[in-house]
């Protein structure tokens, strides 16, 4: 499992959401040396009708917003 601070979501979220979706490897999330979130696939990789998946736009909206 992989393991990334707070920090490093924020940097990297949209390749991470892609990561998961892609892998299914689950991510945690830690700040001060804690676990407080957990990145995991939602096995929801059916195309919708756009053509992109919703992690894909989840990802998106995530690097849009300055994440």
């Amino acid at each position: 499992m992989k393991t990334v601070t707070v920090l490093e979501l924020k940097a990297k979220a949209g390749d991470l959401v892609r990561s998961v979706m892609r892998t299914g490897e689950e991510v945690q999330i830690i700040d001060n040396d804690e676990v407080v979130a957990l990145l995991v696939s939602s096995g929801g990789t059916e195309k919708n009708k756009s053509g992109s998946t919703t992690l894909d736009k989840i990802a998106a909206e995530i690097n849009k917003n300055g994440g």
